[in-house]
């Protein structure tokens, strides 16, 4: 357990000197450019919207950009949805898979968002259950803008919602 322990530590520790260092390394000798992976988070407040149930969210994702395309990172968050007179709020957490698309400018940075995880909810002497979602959004320097569509399932009911979401980049 000790050897577990002591190198999940100096992982955690070269991971934080590489999330230190620019993200491109250019090799001179044969002009190949290497990515390296850089420490990423988000911190986004939205909405989760269907015709019957509307709610506020937050959540807070941290991750990594793995390359020029790629971002996989876990979050967690808290929702609340307005059902007629009653609230139902619910804590999720998720393992988020961000695909960029390339494009020419340096601040701004298009993508696809894949997220899927677990839930607790907070009625019913508390249920559990899994969450999908899938969306697109726009990184613009720091500023980060999602749109898109997620399903909490329940053990007797899915519930599908379109959610909105702004919030800020943090990181590289």
């Amino acid at each position: 357990m000790k050897r577990i322990l002591s190198l999940l530590f100096a992982m955690s520790i070269s991971w934080c000197a590489m999330a230190q260092d620019d993200a491109f390394v250019h090799n001179s000798d044969n002009a190949e450019s290497h990515y390296r992976a850089q420490f990423q988070g988000y911190a986004l407040l939205g909405a989760d919207i269907m015709p019957y149930l509307a709610g506020p969210s937050i959540d807070i994702v941290m991750g990594a950009r793995t390359s020029e395309r790629f971002y996989i990172g876990g979050g967690i968050g808290w929702h609340n949805l307005l059902n007629d007179s009653s609230w139902i709020p619910y804590i999720s957490f998720t393992s988020d898979i961000k695909i960029y698309i390339p494009v020419a400018s340096s601040d701004l940075y298009p993508r696809f968002d894949l997220t899927f995880g677990g839930i607790a909810v907070a009625m019913d002497g508390g249920i559990g259950g899994a969450i999908v979602g899938l969306g697109t959004g726009l990184d613009y320097r720091k500023l980060s803008v999602g749109i898109g569509f997620q399903m909490p399932i329940f053990a007797h009911h899915r519930i599908p919602l379109g959610y909105i979401r702004i919030g800020l980049r943090f990181g590289k």
